[in-house]
């Protein structure tokens, strides 16, 4: 099964939480703040965890 990358992990966990937030959405506000991987994956373990609450 191919990986999903981060960016449509965190677009799927927004979804769960009824918010309309893109992969590409995100992607442009990580690069215009210069987001490094590791923000990008604590952006997304906050997403997890909130959408399995």
């Amino acid at each position: 099964m191919p990986e999903t990358n981060i960016y449509e992990k965190i677009e799927a966990c927004a979804g769960n939480l009824k918010l309309d937030f893109s992969a590409r959405e995100l992607a442009a506000i990580a690069s215009n703040h210069h987001y490094t991987e590791d923000q990008l994956q604590a952006v997304s373990e906050v997403f997890d965890y909130l959408s399995r609450r």
